[in-house]
């Protein structure tokens, strides 16, 4: 079900410690209205300055889904840091960090990283899976995975059948770095 007015359609997190164990999150929705978006259809986590941390082990996010007119992180959105300015990013500083094991993030959907959207902070995705989610919309990127000024750590993840309708499907990255992908 949609929540309109805010981030968050299954889990809203801020400045808080967040663990997810053993779980499903579906078929939820981040609405704004008006001029805004709604980020993070499934779970937003907001661990800017540093404060926070987020993690998910054993935990399935399908069939979520973000704003369609701007919205970021379909699935997930971290949020390490800056100003909020619409997304369904995980927004935070480059020091809070977010652990995902073994999780599988699916059929979610968004206009910037359909599955999951990462915004200036560090996360961890090991033995996980991201795969036929979509980036939707005229300027959409990120399929997968969205990240802006951000790290990403992989280890043992398949990333496949992610789509866009305009750019990349697996992983957009602007300013960003991904290591440990093995």
């Amino acid at each position: 079900e949609a929540i309109p007015g805010g981030n968050g359609g299954g889990i809203y997190s801020s400045l808080a410690t967040l663990s997810v164990v053993r779980s499903t999150i579906a078929d939820t929705n981040a609405t704004w209205g008006f001029s805004d978006t709604g980020d993070g259809g499934g779970v937003y986590v907001d661990i800017s300055s540093g404060i926070g941390s987020a993690d998910f082990t054993d935990t399935t996010f399908d069939g979520n889904g973000a704003d369609i007119g701007n919205g970021a992180g379909g699935g997930l959105v971290v949020f390490g840091g800056g100003l909020v300015g619409g997304s369904v990013p995980v927004h935070g500083a480059a020091d809070g960090e977010v652990t995902l094991n073994r999780v599988t993030l699916s059929n979610n959907q968004a206009v910037y990283g359909g599955g999951l959207f990462v915004d200036r902070a560090t996360v961890s995705l090991t033995n996980s899976t991201v795969a036929n989610n979509t980036a939707q919309g005229t300027n959409s990127d990120g399929g997968g995975v969205y990240l802006y000024s951000a790290v990403l750590n992989l280890t043992h993840v398949t990333i496949a059948y992610n789509h866009t309708t305009a750019s990349t499907g697996g992983i957009y990255v602007t300013t960003e770095d991904v290591s440990n992908s093995t």
